[in-house]
């Protein structure tokens, strides 16, 4: 059938194998966009049971594992994509966030050490990398980085607030009014 006849006739040529993939990867992101977050990982597996080294759809997958819950297979998961493109920063991001709730904190603190070596200016890679400093309580170091993301961002309400509260348990409490009144003045 010629593709002017299938388009009047409402037929449409079956899908190549690299479109099914595309075909495939569209609707599981949908999906997740739409909050089907178990559809999406459906979709996911799916891919990679026709290409198991598909980046795109182990990053996702992972990041689906985690919402779920399984943050053991969300990080296994992340893993792999990351040995397939160990530049991809939002996976690194990924990866760093799920090591930190199932508390490895050195692990993730070295995921998010990689992506700032990557990206030096990804305040997010900052913030993340200060929230879980703060919460391991080595206030120094999360002082620090909530510096760099302030240096990225400098109105970034809540690197302003977790700074304070940073400066606050090393009892310097001056500085710690001061970056809390800095976090007033973005959002009184």
């Amino acid at each position: 059938m010629n593709p002017r006849r299938e388009r009047v006739f409402g037929t449409t040529p079956p899908l190549r194998k690299h479109d099914d993939v595309a075909a495939l990867f569209s609707r599981a992101l949908a999906s997740q966009c739409l909050g089907h977050v178990a559809e999406a990982q459906v979709g996911y597996r799916k891919i990679l049971k026709k290409r198991a080294n598909h980046f795109d759809a182990l990053h996702m997958l992972g990041v689906c594992e985690h919402l779920s819950g399984n943050s053991q297979a969300a990080a296994r998961s992340l893993k792999r994509a990351l040995l397939l493109d160990p530049q991809s920063t939002p996976a690194h991001l990924a990866l760093g966030m799920v090591l930190a709730a199932l508390q490895r904190p050195e692990e993730a603190l070295a995921c998010f050490d990689q992506l700032i070596a990557l990206k030096p200016d990804f305040a997010d890679a900052h913030f993340n990398r200060g929230n879980l400093l703060l919460a391991i309580r080595r206030f120094t170091e999360a002082v620090a980085s909530f510096d760099e993301v302030i240096a990225i961002e400098t109105h970034h309400l809540l690197a302003l607030s977790n700074r304070g509260q940073a400066l606050h348990h090393l009892e310097r409490y001056i500085d710690a009014i001061a970056s809390y009144n800095r976090a007033l003045a973005v959002k009184p």
